[in-house]
């Protein structure tokens, strides 16, 4: 009967072992993924930065987005979005401004079940001379003082639903190109008006 018990409590700790080591694997997966994305983005101008990480069961991070190369940045949204002229002579025509442009934002996830990463940006640094050019354009101004965007990933780092400013643009659209305009004072996004 002892040896009965013996075993089964060896089981259970065996067991909670592995349980408990679930979210320190689903972690370090989550790491490596955002190590190749912070290579992929750099190659196409676009430096991003973890500054914090926190939680085991619970991650979230804190990080960075800075511009470092305009020409890049362009050829790389250049399949992926439709974007009005106006708008990126209006933000890249100074192109030290514009990599003077920060974001900031948290990343989001659980290690113990993960399915997602949720991504949360806003604008941190917006230079003056370009504050400047945007307040001409009552539009862009607007978009730019309540930006909010939210992006979910699979844990595989495959984006899969992108939230801008309260319009959603599901993994059914994200595989074609994102169509931003400027139309009668509003800005549209895949034929939805921004507000």
């Amino acid at each position: 009967m002892i040896k009965v018990i013996y075993v089964i409590v060896a089981i259970m700790i065996v067991i909670g072992s592995a349980v408990s080591s679930i979210p320190y694997f689903t972690k370090d997966t989550i790491e490596t993924i955002i190590v190749k994305k912070q290579k992929e983005l750099s190659s196409h101008g676009i430096d991003f930065k973890v500054v914090s990480n926190t939680g085991y069961f619970n991650s979230k991070r804190e990080m960075i987005v800075n511009f470092t190369d305009v020409r890049k940045f362009l050829e790389y949204f250049e399949n992926r979005l439709e974007i009005d002229k106006s708008l990126l002579t209006t933000l890249t025509q100074d192109e030290k401004s514009f990599e003077q442009i920060s974001l900031k934002g948290i990343l989001k996830n659980t290690n113990t079940l993960p399915h997602k990463i949720e991504s949360f940006l806003s604008i941190d640094n917006l230079p003056e001379n370009l504050q400047k050019q945007i307040s001409n354009n009552k539009i862009l101004e607007k978009l730019m003082n309540s930006l909010s965007l939210q992006l979910n990933f699979s844990i595989f780092g495959i984006v899969n639903y992108i939230n801008l400013n309260g319009i959603v643009i599901s993994n059914k659209t994200i595989s074609d190109p994102v169509k931003i305009e400027f139309l009668n004072d509003s800005l549209i996004v895949n034929g939805e008006v921004i507000k």
